[in-house]
């Protein structure tokens, strides 16, 4: 969805950039109503949408991105 990649290049630019009393609560408004979006518009949409193999596949995926990404650290 559009609105989430919008929600993640933006929150990516916030956190590399300079930080201030404005970008925290920019960063923290604009998480909050990501996550509402995504526990109660995407989630619930991809569930009723994808077979309960598809969505193990997109599970596994996203756990080896986060393993992937812990490793670089």
């Amino acid at each position: 969805m559009e609105k989430t990649a919008e929600d993640h290049a933006r929150l990516r630019e916030l956190v590399r950039g300079r930080w201030s009393g404005e970008t925290a609560r920019e960063i923290g408004t604009l998480l909050e109503q990501h996550v509402r979006f995504e526990e109660r518009v995407l989630f619930p949409r991809a569930e009723a949408l994808l077979s309960d193999a598809e969505l193990a596949s997109v599970h596994e995926a996203a756990t080896n991105r986060d393993h992937s990404n812990e490793a670089r650290r």
